[in-house]
């Protein structure tokens, strides 16, 4: 967490981890690619692999994701 403090203390308004390993089933591990796969050929953003659910907002970017 300090570590996303820091980045967000730079600027970045959303900062979020990933995993370097994931004990898992390879069908899920497959799973979690395509799906990563089919979000990003389908926007403009570019997610990394293995990302994981902590994640650190700006709260513009809450505010903003609120309106929607």
């Amino acid at each position: 967490m300090p570590q996303f403090v820091k980045l967000w203390e730079q600027g970045y308004e959303v900062v979020y981890g990933t995993k370097q390993e994931r004990d898992e089933p390879w069908l899920m591990t497959t799973l979690r690619e395509a799906y990563y796969v089919l979000l990003t050929s389908m926007s403009t953003l570019r997610l990394p692999r293995n990302l994981s659910d902590y994640q650190l907002l700006d709260k513009r970017v809450l505010d903003a994701m609120r309106q929607l």
